[in-house]
């Protein structure tokens, strides 16, 4: 099993990364490769995001890259373009752990996996507001 971490350059191992104005805070994010029980058979996405804004989050939008261990793109559905959506209640000031299966995209020859440019595009909140990223606040810039 290989953990390879997302860091923004120049921080530490896992950061907080905030910046005014964003609800969210990336807390820490990693791709964790082998069998991990019914979360993953060949490698998941780990991460924690905080909400730092006064209203609680129902629903995030989340985009991210995926490169192997020579900093080559893993396909995705568009020029290594992944996204998901999490649908999960975080209060204001809470932190949120969560694991997504990356065993669709991930085989299991793939020893290393580095995840790149994670950041929430939107977060819906509970009164149907929405916040959308046009700042392009990421995890890490370059793989």
């Amino acid at each position: 099993m290989l953990v390879y971490a997302a860091a923004c350059t120049g921080c530490s191992l896992f950061p907080d990364v905030w910046h005014a104005g964003v609800p969210v805070a990336y807390r820490s994010v990693a791709v964790v490769t082998g069998a991990r029980g019914s979360l993953h058979e060949y490698a998941g996405l780990y991460y924690s995001l905080q909400n730092v804004s006064t209203k609680r989050i129902i629903r995030m939008e989340i985009a991210f890259e995926l490169y192997d261990s020579a900093d080559r793109p893993l396909p995705g559905p568009g020029a290594n373009g992944f996204r998901l959506t999490l649908d999960s209640s975080i209060e204001p000031g809470a932190t949120g752990s969560y694991c997504t299966s990356l065993d669709s995209v991930v085989s299991e020859q793939t020893d290393a996996i580095t995840a790149a440019r994670f950041r929430v595009r939107t977060a819906v909140f509970e009164d149907g507001s929405r916040w959308r990223n046009t700042g392009g606040h990421v995890y890490r810039e370059e793989p």
